[in-house]
């Protein structure tokens, strides 16, 4: 699956503002603002994901919708940077909650997302039904306006502290 990305250009400004912060500072600010960009986005892929019409033994309905999150970013932070994406949550609890063998010795989970690629990407037998890339292109300026909403109070208020 390939990420999508918004590039801001035009706030100056807000770079300058940016720069003359610690970094950890700076990173806590990037963080929250960021977060509350990939929000916007989020709702709406959750408004656009698939539901099962009823839950069968292998799937639950509703849970790609439900474990739709905003994570922060490890490969920007090894790069030093602050990043966030949003994905569909596979954690460890949910691979162990209410997994059970079938007769034929093969392990269940239904409460494991595994299928949300299957739906954004489909497959040869089944057409792709992509919620997450078209939730970002929806929602990109709103994101963008989201950030900056946030970041520039963060900024004035760390500037005050400092």
């Amino acid at each position: 699956m390939t990420g999508e990305f918004v590039r801001l250009t035009g706030v100056e400004d807000l770079k300058r503002a940016l720069q003359a912060l610690p970094w950890q500072l700076r990173r806590k600010a990037l963080r929250g603002a960021l977060r509350s960009a990939a929000k916007v986005i989020q709702g709406e892929a959750r408004a656009r994901a698939p539901v099962l019409l009823q839950s069968t033994p292998y799937r639950t309905r509703g849970l790609v919708r439900r474990s739709i999150s905003v994570t922060s970013s490890k490969l920007a932070r090894k790069r030093g940077d602050v990043g966030v994406f949003l994905t569909v949550r596979r954690g460890r609890s949910a691979l162990n909650r209410g997994a059970y063998l079938t007769l034929s010795r093969r392990l269940v989970r239904p409460n494991d997302p595994f299928y949300f690629k299957f739906l954004e990407l489909g497959t040869k037998k089944m057409k792709p039904r992509p919620f997450l890339g078209p939730a970002f292109r929806a929602k990109a300026t709103q994101a963008v306006q989201a950030f900056e909403r946030g970041v520039r109070p963060e900024i004035a208020n760390l500037n005050r502290r400092k």
